[in-house]
């Protein structure tokens, strides 16, 4: 695996345990899905650099969607945290516009290397 693949990892890894430690949610059901979905964004990466062997594509799929789920909608109550309220009017606009650009510059290898594996 190259080192900017390593690094996105631990960023990955990273993000899933910051997520359990601010969520308001602590039961434990809560911090295993959270830590699967977590290990299932890891694995694409596994897959991709053939660290581990290709299992079938519908269980990608799944993997895909458990992950969207948890992220979606179990951590919903995360985006409560976002308070717009509190940013002066006159930056809500270039916030909301860098916001979108960390998202998609963070989500864009995750979304490369899914669409590899799947050969799109």
């Amino acid at each position: 695996m190259p080192f900017w693949a390593i690094f996105y990892c631990g960023f990955i890894f990273a993000n899933g345990i910051l997520t359990v430690i601010i969520s308001q949610n602590k039961n434990p059901f809560y911090i295993i899905s959270q830590l699967l979905s977590t290990a299932f964004a890891i694995s694409f990466f596994f897959i991709y650099y053939e660290v581990v062997d290709k299992p079938e594509n519908t269980i990608l799929v799944l993997m895909i969607l458990f992950i969207l789920f948890q992220e979606i909608w179990i951590n919903r109550e995360l985006y409560n945290r976002l308070v717009f309220e509190q940013i002066p009017a006159s930056e809500r606009d270039i916030t909301l516009i860098f916001i979108a650009i960390m998202l998609l510059i963070f989500l864009l290898p995750f979304f490369y290397i899914v669409i590899k594996i799947f050969n799109f």
